[in-house]
């Protein structure tokens, strides 16, 4: 069942997908039953707990029956593909699909056979939708297993293409090698581009153009995400979150530099450098986005390689396995263009410039308080010297004695002279920084 070719919005919608596509079937009445089966025919009330209970029971019966029988058309799977679309018309509403009772039943009862080893059940997902969504219902948390998979390597899909192009429905569209190598390097082993590609071809369009068109919706895609952060930023209701957005615009960029050169990042590593630990939040959305995705690291198995000394030695492999990379070939290639785009280079540069005006305006601020700071200590000083000039000499030697008040005049002396070239100096710095920001 792919949710990405059927999109369904509520669980209930979901049921009654998943009943037509399994084959189940009873005799057409004017009931639940008959909607599925007679063309044109809706109903306005979806099926009742009853019919629920008694579709899934039933399926349930037949799968048992197919173990006890041997498997005779070998062991079922249930494929639920792109799950993850399911709810996406009422994101808005910000509710989990684990929320709607008909999903959470049909949970249920894929936990249940499950558990009777009557059937394999696999949710093809995103990894945010899994951690976020399907983890926060905790009878499914203790029982699933999590696969985090990557893309397909340039060597699977080279040979999948080369063995797809000598099928006879390709023969009036024949692909050169370096056709299937432009295809390789710009789309990768994203099943879903692919697919796109590949029914391309079958109408006889030109790979070329395909290829041009996937890579522009990724530019696109990317820029959007870029532009979506200036269009906020335009409309902050104060500089310091403008200037926070602009923070944000860079750390996106950094993230994909970081990604076109070395084709994944670590995602700890990632989270101090490109997040400093402060904007880890960002990562949620940029998942959510399909921006970008986890894979694993290769990293060598510490059961079969080489032995380790302690058990934590295997478990800070694992942590260290889990990268980050672009949300598809296709994107990682985009994010190569953009950061080498004159346009977009521009931009980056016009973003560069604000923080660096805000940052000398920060330091014009420090420079005025630290000019303050020293010219009132200066005064401070001053008078103080003044004080015993005008008082009289005699009368202050008279009271603490000759040795000790010319001391301390020599203190203040020197005190009165270090405040003076300080306040000279914050001045120097600050009729500095004032003039960057003029030729800014």
């Amino acid at each position: 069942m792919d949710l990405r070719q059927t999109p369904v919005t509520t669980g209930e919608e979901f049921l009654l997908r998943f009943f037509k596509n399994i084959g189940y079937r009873l005799t057409p009445t004017d009931s639940f039953w008959s909607s599925l089966l007679v063309p044109g025919r809706n109903r306005e009330k979806g099926p009742t707990t009853q019919e629920r209970e008694t579709a899934l029971q039933v399926i349930f019966e037949l799968l048992k029956d197919e173990k006890e029988r041997g498997w005779p058309s070998g062991v079922p799977v249930i494929c639920l593909d792109d799950i993850h679309r399911l709810g996406t018309r009422d994101n808005e509403l910000k509710t989990r699909v684990t929320d709607d009772p008909n999903f959470l039943k049909f949970i249920d009862w894929c936990i249940h056979i499950s558990d009777r080893k009557l059937a394999h059940v696999v949710f093809v997902t995103s990894y945010s939708f899994s951690q976020l969504d399907l983890d926060s219902y905790a009878g499914w948390r203790h029982r699933r297993t999590v696969l985090t998979l990557d893309f397909g390597s340039p060597d699977t899909v080279r040979t999948f293409l080369k063995t797809l192009f000598n099928r006879e429905e390709f023969q009036h569209n024949q692909m050169a090698p370096e056709a299937i190598e432009h295809v390789v390097r710009n789309i990768g082993g994203k099943v879903e581009d692919l697919d796109i590609v590949i029914a391309g071809l079958l109408r006889g369009d030109y790979y070329v153009n395909l290829l041009r068109s996937l890579l522009t919706d990724s530019i696109c895609y990317a820029e959007d995400h870029l532009e979506a952060i200036l269009e906020d930023k335009s409309k902050a209701p104060d500089d310091a979150t403008k200037f926070r957005l602009l923070e944000k615009y860079l750390r996106f960029w950094n993230l994909m530099e970081v990604i076109s050169k070395e084709g994944r990042v670590n995602k700890r590593r990632a989270g101090v450098e490109i997040w400093k630990n402060e904007h880890l939040g960002e990562l949620q959305s940029l998942l959510a986005a399909n921006l970008v995705c986890y894979v694993n690291e290769n990293f060598p198995d510490s059961w079969t390689g080489p032995k380790t000394d302690s058990i934590s030695n295997l478990l800070n492999s694992s942590m260290e396995s889990v990268a980050l990379t672009a949300g598809s070939p296709k994107l990682r290639v985009a994010f190569s263009f953009i950061i080498k785009d004159e346009k977009m280079i521009a931009q980056k540069k016009w973003v560069d410039e604000q923080l660096r005006v805000k940052s000398l305006k920060d330091q014009e601020k420090s420079c005025l308080d630290q000019k303050k700071l020293a010219s009132e200590e200066h005064q401070i000083i001053f008078n103080r010297l003044e004080k015993i000039t005008s008082t009289g000499e005699d009368k202050y030697i008279s009271t603490m004695g000759n040795e000790q008040f010319l001391q301390q005049k020599a203190d203040l002396l020197q005190l009165e002279s270090d405040t003076r070239n300080a306040t000279k100096l914050w001045n120097t710095k600050l009729l500095e920084v004032q003039h960057d920001i003029a030729r800014k």
